[in-house]
C-alpha cells in the first residue's frame, strides 16, 4: 500500500493548524513574508549581488516563511533556496516533501533537491555530489 498520498494529506492538514494557531489573530503574514524578502533583496542590492543561495534552514525560514525538517537540515544539506535580485525565487526541497511549502507566495517554484549527505544519499554520496554539464539544479 502506497502511504504517501495520504501522509502528504497529512501533511497539508497539519499544516493548515500549525499556521492558524501560531500566529497572533491580527498578524498580517502575507505582508511580514515579503517585508522579509524584500529586506533580503534591498541588502543584496547595497553589495550588488545578483544573487545568492541561503542553505541554513533558519535563513530559509526567514526569507520565505517555509520550514521543514530544520534540525535535520542544520546539520545535513537537505534543502536550499535560490534567490536572484530580480526573478522568482526558488526552494529546492528534500525529496518527496515538495508539496510542504504549498501556496506561500514567497516562493515562486519548489524543485527537488539534490541532497549530498550520507543520511539522505547513502552509498551515492559521491555520485549526487558530482556536478557537471547540464547537472547544475539552477
Amino acid at each position: 500500500m502506497n502511504t504517501l498520498p495520504l501522509l502528504q494529506n497529512r501533511a497539508r492538514y497539519l499544516k493548515k493548524i500549525w499556521l492558524d494557531k501560531a500566529a497572533p489573530s491580527n498578524a498580517n503574514l502575507e505582508r511580514l513574508r515579503h517585508y522579509r524578502l524584500n529586506r533580503i533583496r534591498q541588502e543584496m542590492a547595497q553589495i550588488d549581488m545578483a544573487a545568492c543561495v541561503l542553505v541554513d534552514p533558519v535563513n530559509i525560514r526567514y526569507a520565505t516563511d517555509t520550514r521543514n525538517m530544520q534540525v535535520f537540515s542544520a546539520r545535513n544539506p537537505a534543502r536550499y533556496l535560490f534567490i536572484p535580485l530580480d526573478g522568482p525565487v526558488v526552494l529546492f526541497e528534500f525529496e518527496r516533501c515538495e508539496h510542504l511549502p504549498g501556496d506561500i507566495s514567497t516562493v515562486d517554484e519548489v524543485r527537488t533537491a539534490t541532497t549530498v549527505s550520507y543520511v539522505a544519499a547513502g552509498y551515492r554520496t559521491e555520485e549526487k555530489a558530482k556536478v557537471g554539464p547540464g547537472k547544475l539544479p539552477i
